[in-house]
């Protein structure tokens, strides 16, 4: 799918799903410059040890990685317990 005029080499064009190599680029580049920008803000204290403070703020510090573990381990447990229950049906 591509995007509409107008947009390609955009961040749009490759939300609107065109994934020729100038909207991969705007999108690399926007991420990149989203990384750098979370890294460069101060957390919160309040957020420190939870998910948000991994995802949202880019903190790295021992609590909130933790937390970001945590998280992936239970979503883990919950898909293995999907796929055991649809192997039953």
């Amino acid at each position: 799918m591509r995007s509409p005029e107008g947009y390609h080499g955009t961040v749009t064009g490759y939300t609107y799903g065109c994934r020729l190599e100038c909207c991969r680029n705007a999108m690399a580049k926007y991420q990149a410059e989203r990384r750098q920008l979370l890294r460069r803000r101060k957390t919160p204290k309040h957020v420190h040890g939870t998910l948000n403070g991994y995802v949202s703020y880019g903190c790295r510090c021992d609590q909130c990685t933790g937390s970001n573990r945590a998280y992936k381990q239970k979503l883990k447990a919950l898909k293995d317990n999907a796929n055991q229950q649809a192997e039953k049906s």
